[in-house]
C-alpha cells in the first residue's frame, strides 16, 4: 500500500484507552496523557491503567497542503471510518469498520447521471439456491463468502476535540465512539487517522474539519418536469469540503432509486429535471427522506481494495413530492381519499 510520509515519534507501547482532553485548533494533543477506546464505557480498557502513552504525530497543519483523494468506488470499497456530527440531534461520533472484501448488496447500479448527480438503483440479488449462513449472494448471483469485519489495529485519530484511540471491537471488529464534546472538531483542523499495522497494512488518512451545513430551505419540493434548486449556507472561503445530497422517495420499492449530488461547497445548486423526472417515476411509496452532508473525503487502496475516511456534519432535510401524500393512516389523507397502507400513499 502507498502510505503518505508522516514523522512518527513513539514514545511507549499503547497499554490503555481512556480519554484525553486537547487544546483545539493545534498541534495534536502532546502525548502525556491518555486515549480513548470505542464504546460508550471509559472503562473499556486495553489494558492495565498503568500501561504507556500514545504514540505523539508530526503534521502538516495546514488545511490547504492536505491531500484529500476522495472515496472510493463503490465496486472496491471494503470499509471506512468517519467522524460525523449529526446536526438534527446534536452529537459527534466515531464509526469504521474494515471488511475482507466488497458486499456485494452495497454496490449500486446506475440508472442516470446527468453533471453532479445519479440516480443510483439498489440491486436486487438473489441466487438459486438460497445460500447458507455465512455466504452472500454475488454479483453473479453466485453464492460466495460474506465479507466479515477485519482487525485493522490501533486506530487513532489526531486533530479532533480530543485525541482518541480505537481498538476493533467483538464480534465484528467494528470501530466506535460516542462520547466526543459537540462539536468534535473545529472548522479547518486538519484531522489525521492512522492505525498500526492490521489487515490492510498501516493506515493514514486525512480529513479537513467542516462548518455545520445549514440548508435555506426546511423542505425540498420535488416536482415532475421541474429542476430542484437547492441552498444553504456557505461556509469560509477556501474551505475544502463539498456537499453531497441524497434524496429517496419509494421506501416500499422492490428496486428504490436514491438520488445523489456531489455539489460544489458554494451555497446553492441545482438537481437537473432529467434527474428528479426518473427518480419520480420509478416509484414513490412511503414518506421521502432528504439528507445534506457537508464532508472532505479521503481513501487509499491496497491491491484492488479501498478504504476511505469521511469528516462531515449532516442535516436531514424534509421531502414533499408534488401530487403525492404520504400516509400512516387515514387521518393523513384529505377527504375523498385513503391510505393505502401497502405504500403509505394516499390514493
Amino acid at each position: 500500500m502507498m502510505l503518505r510520509s508522516i514523522s512518527w515519534v513513539w514514545f511507549a507501547t499503547i497499554a490503555l484507552s481512556v480519554s484525553f482532553g486537547c487544546e483545539q485548533n493545534s498541534r495534536p494533543p502532546d502525548p502525556t496523557g491518555d486515549a480513548q477506546n470505542g464504546g460508550d464505557d471509559d472503562s473499556d480498557g486495553l489494558g492495565d491503567p498503568g500501561g504507556g502513552d500514545i504514540p505523539g504525530a508530526d503534521y502538516d497543519q495546514n488545511p490547504a497542503h492536505t491531500v484529500l483523494n476522495g472515496p472510493c468506488a463503490a465496486e472496491q470499497r471494503v470499509g471506512g471510518f468517519k467522524v460525523e456530527m449529526n446536526e438534527d440531534v446534536g452529537y459527534t461520533a466515531i464509526d469504521g469498520v474494515v471488511r475482507n472484501g466488497v458486499v456485494p448488496g452495497m454496490v449500486p447500479a446506475l440508472a442516470l447521471q446527468e453533471g453532479d448527480c445519479r440516480l443510483l438503483m439498489r440491486r436486487r440479488l438473489v441466487c438459486n439456491p438460497s445460500c447458507d449462513p455465512g455466504y452472500t449472494c454475488s454479483l453473479e448471483e453466485n453464492c460466495v463468502p460474506a465479507p466479515v469485519g477485519q482487525n485493522q489495529g490501533m486506530v487513532t485519530l489526531y486533530g479532533l476535540a480530543k485525541l482518541v484511540s480505537l481498538s476493533p471491537l467483538p464480534p465484528g471488529n467494528t470501530y466506535f465512539y460516542t462520547r466526543l464534546p459537540h462539536p468534535g472538531f473545529l472548522s479547518d483542523a486538519v484531522i489525521l487517522l492512522t492505525s498500526t499495522s492490521g489487515y490492510l497494512g498501516a493506515l493514514e488518512l486525512y480529513g479537513v474539519g467542516v462548518s455545520a451545513v445549514v440548508p435555506s430551505e426546511p423542505t425540498w419540493v420535488v416536482t415532475e418536469g421541474q429542476p430542484l434548486t437547492v441552498h444553504w449556507t456557505p461556509p469560509a472561503d477556501g474551505a475544502r469540503s463539498r456537499v453531497f445530497l441524497e434524496i429517496n422517495v419509494d421506501q416500499h420499492g422492490v428496486t428504490p432509486l436514491t438520488l445523489t449530488c456531489d455539489f460544489s461547497d458554494n451555497g446553492s445548486a441545482v438537481v437537473p429535471s432529467a434527474v428528479i423526472d426518473g427518480l419520480i417515476a420509478a416509484g414513490v411509496t412511503g414518506f421521502p427522506v432528504g439528507r445534506v452532508t457537508r464532508r472532505t473525503m479521503d481513501s487509499t487502496t491496497s491491491g484492488d481494495q479501498c478504504v476511505d475516511f469521511m469528516v462531515s456534519s449532516v442535516r436531514q432535510v424534509a421531502v414533499e413530492v408534488t401530487g403525492h401524500i404520504p400516509c400512516a393512516s387515514e387521518d393523513d389523507c384529505p377527504p375523498l381519499q385513503t391510505c393505502n397502507l401497502l405504500i403509505q400513499q394516499c390514493e
